[in-house]
């Protein structure tokens, strides 16, 4: 096998087995009728798997068949923990209170996916989203807290601030998008009006 061959192997191994250990530290749960997914959960295996799937990224970064193997590996994951968590009531995947959190992992792991999968600039592309993306949830989240939480006279659940940091996230996301589609139409004619210059001098 060929070096690109075992690199790749090497990034579908560690996610893989990010994925068990998960599931051996009780993150993954299939019948968790709690209200609270995080009683079974062991932290030091958790941060294991983090440390495991975060290794992935970078050592498929150097070959594109390693990138496009390893994106497509968390596309066909995040598919499975949406379908999932929308048809198994029991069922959670790292997150504590609320389907909020698992669908802002699902997010998070289908921007991964599709940045490692495309050309190496959806990847800078993507980090930069994603980062806008969660820093916006948690600038959301701690706006609706002090507004609301800290108030004797507020009676709603401060459970709500996940609901704003998810809209504050869902605007960024947008933003984000919206930014990436002006630079590859800018980039697009660039090349366009470069092609057609090299034509006319020939």
């Amino acid at each position: 096998m060929d070096p690109s061959g075992r690199r790749t192997l090497a990034c579908l191994g560690l996610l893989v087995l990010s994925l068990v250990v998960l599931g051996l530290g009780g993150f993954i749960q299939l019948d968790d009728t709690s209200g609270s997914g995080s009683d079974r959960w062991n932290l030091p295996l958790g941060y294991l798997a983090l440390v495991l799937a975060a290794c992935a990224v970078p050592l498929a970064l150097p070959t594109r068949a390693a990138r496009r193997a390893l994106g497509a590996s968390l596309l066909g994951l995040a598919v499975v923990i949406a379908v999932l968590g929308w048809s198994v009531d029991g069922f959670r995947f790292v997150y504590g209170s609320h389907e909020g959190e698992l669908n802002l992992l699902v997010v998070v792991v289908v921007l991964v996916g599709v940045a490692l999968a495309a050309p190496i600039r959806f990847f800078v592309y993507g980090v930069v989203v994603l980062a806008a993306t969660v820093a916006s949830f948690l600038a959301g989240a701690a706006r609706y807290a002090t507004s609301n939480c800290d108030d004797p006279d507020w009676g709603a659940e401060c459970d709500l601030a996940g609901l704003e940091g998810l809209l504050w996230a869902g605007v960024a996301l947008v933003l984000g998008a919206a930014v990436i589609i002006a630079l590859e139409v800018r980039r697009w004619r660039s090349q366009r009006a470069a092609s057609a210059s090299a034509e006319a001098t020939r």
